[in-house]
């Protein structure tokens, strides 16, 4: 538990509006990126993208999770996981402030080969893309490049696009970039906020 008056900032970079991300926000300046656990619903509406927050760490608990820096309450001594949810809009109020501040955060162009663990929780794009499997959506999908470079791109079942037809052809994505194990298999993963997170390349 951090005990110290540490304030944190950034923009604002991801939206659960589509549901692909849940009860969590994504935040971005020049130093990085960090993963807010927010614990609300439709935080697209209290948090818009591209609004500038700050977070009082003071009470809060720092952990990671898919290479991600996560800021959250002190998890349960039983959980497997270092940080939990904000209990109440009280108690985010108390931690989490929003500034009439706007700056729509550009995602890094990169390739895959360029993708490095320090950029993990950034905003990402990555052309030139292919899915290697036909299907939906739902779940992780393995995409790779011209040169064999491979990544998964994550959706949740519970996105409103999970069930739509993944892309043919090469395509572009945009994404927060986690890193983790997809079929016991290492890698990095994008998760996009919307379908529109994704287009053609062709």
């Amino acid at each position: 538990i951090i005990d110290q008056d540490i304030v944190i900032g950034g923009y604002v970079t991801s939206s659960d509006e589509a549901s692909n991300f849940y009860r969590t926000l994504t935040i971005e300046d020049s130093s990085g990126g960090a993963e807010i656990m927010v614990g609300l619903y439709d935080i697209h509406n209290i948090y818009p993208k591209d609004y500038y927050l700050t977070i009082s760490l003071k009470g809060c608990a720092v952990g990671e999770h898919f290479g991600i820096m996560q800021v959250g309450l002190p998890a349960a001594e039983y959980s497997y996981y270092s940080t939990d949810y904000f209990s109440s809009r009280v108690v985010v109020d108390k931690h989490i402030k929003r500034y009439d501040k706007r700056r729509s955060i550009s995602p890094m162009p990169l390739s895959v080969g360029e993708l490095k663990m320090s950029d993990c929780g950034r905003l990402v794009n990555i052309s030139n893309l292919a899915a290697e499997s036909d299907g939906v959506w739902s779940g992780y999908t393995i995409f790779s490049d011209k040169s064999g470079g491979k990544v998964a791109i994550y959706t949740s079942e519970y996105a409103d696009y999970a069930q739509n037809p993944l892309p043919a052809g090469r395509v572009s994505v945009t994404g927060v970039l986690q890193y983790g194990k997809v079929d016991d298999q290492e890698c990095f993963i994008i998760k996009m906020r919307d379908e529109k997170d994704c287009n053609s390349d062709n």
